[in-house]
C-alpha cells in the first residue's frame, strides 16, 4: 500500500466516500453487507442478478474508484491470505498461496540469526493455526511447511520438531528489554561483553 499512511487514508476513503453512501442508499443500505481491510472485501449475495446490479452502482460512487471482482470458482474463493472452501456443511478455511508464489524464504544457509529463521517457520506455523478450520486443513499445512522449509535447506528433524513439538511461548517469562543492547548481527562479530563496572562495551 505505499507509505505509512496509505493504510489509513484508505480506510478513511472507502468509509466516508463509500460505505457512508451505501448505507444511506434506501435500496442497498438494509441488504448491503461486507467485510472489508483496506481496499479489498468479501460479500455474499443470494442471487449474481443482484450483485451485478449492486456492483454497477458502487463503480459510479466516486469518479477515482473504480471496482473489480472475482466470484466463487469450484466452491472456493481467496480474500486476503484466507481460502474459503465451500462444503456440504458450511464453510472451511485454511491458508491461501497465489499461484506465482515461490515458497521461498530464508535459505539455511544465509548469514541470517538462528533466532530469526526459526521465527519464519514459527510464524507460518501461528497462520496455519490460525487460518485452518479443521485438523485434516491443519495437517495438510503443516505437511506443506515442513516440505517447504527442507526445500530450503533445513533440517528435516529440527523443523519438524518445532511445527510439531515446539510449545515455545506458552510459559514465557516476560523480560525486561528496557536496558538491552542491540547490534546488527553479523557471522564473524565478537561477542560483545558488557561491563557493570565502568557502564562501557567492551
Amino acid at each position: 500500500m505505499g507509505g505509512p499512511l496509505s493504510r489509513l487514508l484508505a480506510d478513511l476513503v472507502i468509509e466516508n466516500k463509500i460505505e457512508a453512501k451505501i448505507a444511506a442508499h434506501p435500496r442497498w443500505g438494509p441488504i448491503w453487507e461486507w467485510v472489508q481491510l483496506i481496499d479489498d472485501t468479501l460479500s455474499v449475495w443470494e442471487y449474481e442478478e443482484i450483485f451485478l446490479e449492486f456492483f454497477e452502482y458502487l463503480n459510479n460512487l466516486h469518479d477515482s474508484i473504480k471496482w473489480t471482482y472475482e466470484v466463487e470458482k469450484d466452491n472456493k474463493i481467496a480474500i486476503f491470505d484466507i481460502l474459503i472452501l465451500r462444503t456440504d456443511s458450511g464453510y472451511s478455511t485454511t491458508v491461501y498461496r497465489k499461484p506465482a508464489a515461490s515458497d521461498r524464504y530464508i535459505h539455511y544457509t544465509s548469514a541470517q540469526a538462528w533466532k530469526e529463521k526459526a521465527s519464519a517457520i514459527r510464524t507460518l506455523k501461528a497462520r496455519a493455526y490460525e487460518y485452518c478450520s479443521d485438523e485434516e486443513l491443519l495437517a495438510e499445512e503443516l505437511s506443506h511447511l515442513l516440505q517447504v522449509f527442507v526445500g530450503n535447506g533445513y533440517p528435516a528433524n529440527t523443523v519438524w520438531r518445532i511445527l510439531y513439538q515446539d510449545n515455545k511461548g506458552k510459559n514465557e517469562v516476560e523480560l525486561d528489554v528496557s536496558k538491552s543492547l542491540y547490534a546488527p548481527y553479523h557471522l564473524t562479530a565478537r561477542r560483545l561483553v558488557y561491563s557493570r563496572r565502568n557502564s562501557e562495551v567492551i
